[in-house]
């Protein structure tokens, strides 16, 4: 399910939503992140197959001539 929220550097230490999953007859026991992100930055460019499987990444906005990234991510399941 699309969640779109913002993760800044200012909420670092606060746990956020990441996703959600609707699950019906099951649990949702964990949870391994792979490829297929899409990730927008805070300028509004989309990046497309995005792999967190090693918890980190990144890339460079060009056009706003910044770097982006996803860094020690972090997760629960609850």
């Amino acid at each position: 399910t699309k969640n779109s929220c913002s993760y800044e550097e200012v909420n670092n230490n606060e746990w956020r939503d990441f996703a959600s999953f609707e699950c019906r007859g099951i649990e949702l026991i964990d949870f391994f992140p792979s490829n297929n992100f899409i990730v927008e930055d805070t300028k509004g460019k989309l990046y497309y197959d995005v792999n967190l499987s090693d918890q980190n990444w990144c890339d460079y906005n060009e056009e706003h001539e910044m770097c982006v990234g996803i860094y020690n991510l972090e997760y629960e399941v609850n």
